[in-house]
């Protein structure tokens, strides 16, 4: 006689249900799909199993369509989002560029926005890695196009001038000091290095001027506009005067010459 010929026989003899073993089930059970689903009596018991262990878990329940941030945001503190924005360790790459600058204030905002957006904090480290990566190559890139331009540049006019190379690149950036300030000058300084056809022009507008406009800048007459403006000019470590290697040393060196002579008559041969 057969397992199945057995009257109340729910589970045959290599673990498996009978036909019909769900009539032995309350009647309200006996259309759960999840009963029918399962093949054996094993699955059965993994299943209770797997269910007594989740008793007691912590459980997240995932916000329905019409969840608010709230709701959305009890989620994401539950898998790790920080309490504050400092939750968030964000520190500069080692590798970060010597002559990029850093701005702690650009962190902060970026620590602001991810905390916004509910990211956890491996997820905003591996954003704040890319973009740092991203910045750093642009940079670079940049970096290399501009010296590449101003040594492109430079070899386009000493082929064009020849030996009279540095007196006109020291006309051009006198041109410019003798009508902007020192701050336009740094400004200018990049685009005169790059353009050969601004370097031209302005050398010729530095041979055009007279050498007492270019050299005086200011043009200050009284001995004490005089002396402020050297006290300016040494005040400047970035003036030209200081920085021997600036196509416009020499002039720099030959304008504070005349406004020595200016105040020290006597004293400056």
């Amino acid at each position: 006689m057969g397992d199945s010929e057995v009257t109340g026989q729910v589970i045959n003899e290599d673990g498996s249900f009978s036909e019909g073993w769900m009539e032995s089930l309350p009647e309200d059970l006996r259309e759960d799909a999840t009963l029918k689903a399962l093949p054996d009596f094993s699955s059965m018991a993994k299943m209770l199993v797997s269910g007594q262990k989740m008793i007691g878990a912590d459980k997240i329940v995932i916000p329905g369509a019409e969840a608010t941030d709230e709701d959305w945001g009890a989620v994401f503190n539950k898998l790790g989002k920080p309490e504050t924005t400092e939750g968030y360790e964000l520190a500069k790459p080692e590798d970060f560029p010597e002559d990029m600058e850093w701005s702690d204030e650009l962190v902060g905002a970026f620590k602001d926005i991810a905390h916004k957006a509910n990211l956890l904090p491996a997820q905003a480290a591996a954003l704040f890695g890319w973009y740092n990566s991203v910045s750093s190559e642009a940079h670079t890139n940049t970096t290399k196009a501009t010296q590449e331009a101003y040594d492109g540049a430079v070899v386009e006019l000493k082929k064009e001038w020849g030996v009279s190379y540095d007196k006109n690149v020291e006309l051009a950036h006198a041109a410019i000091r003798a009508f902007a300030g020192e701050d336009d000058v740094k400004a200018l300084d990049a685009g005169l290095g790059n353009d050969p056809r601004l370097i031209k022009l302005f050398s010729k507008i530095g041979g055009a001027i007279s050498e007492d406009k270019l050299k005086g800048v200011n043009q200050a007459t009284s001995p004490t506009e005089v002396q402020g403006e050297i006290n300016k000019i040494l005040g400047d470590p970035t003036h030209p005067y200081h920085v021997k290697k600036d196509p416009g040393h020499a002039a720099a060196v030959a304008s504070m010459q005349e406004l020595y002579k200016k105040v020290y008559p006597e004293e400056v041969a």
